[in-house]
């Protein structure tokens, strides 16, 4: 079975994004995490972009522009991650491991 590609999202402000950043999220053992959620967020908290990672764990996010911002990973059955991230020109690769946890605690990364 072929990959599904995964298309940034639209009608960000300014007419599309200048870039993405895509990777994968999976465990520590590096098994994929599927349905885990993934958030680009400004440095002040604003939502930018959303995305629902594949069943191998692939994620692409839409970026506005090269700067600063957080990426923050969450699922259900894994501790929750949120790095900040610094983008310049062109895509970005940018992988996130999670680890299993006991339901409600977060793990945030700065």
């Amino acid at each position: 079975m072929e990959p599904t590609a995964v298309e940034p999202a639209t009608g960000l402000e300014g007419g599309g994004p200048a870039s993405v950043m895509h990777g994968f999220i999976r465990t520590a053992d590096g098994e994929p995490v599927g349905d885990a959620d993934v958030t680009l967020l400004t440095r002040g908290g604003r939502r930018l972009d959303r995305v629902t990672s594949l069943a191998d764990g692939s994620y692409i996010v839409a970026v506005p522009a090269p700067g600063t911002y957080f990426l923050a990973a969450t699922s259900p059955a894994h501790t929750s991650r949120a790095r900040q991230v610094d983008v310049g020109e062109g895509p970005l690769v940018y992988d996130v491991e999670l680890a299993g946890v006991a339901e409600g605690e977060v793990d945030a990364v700065s």
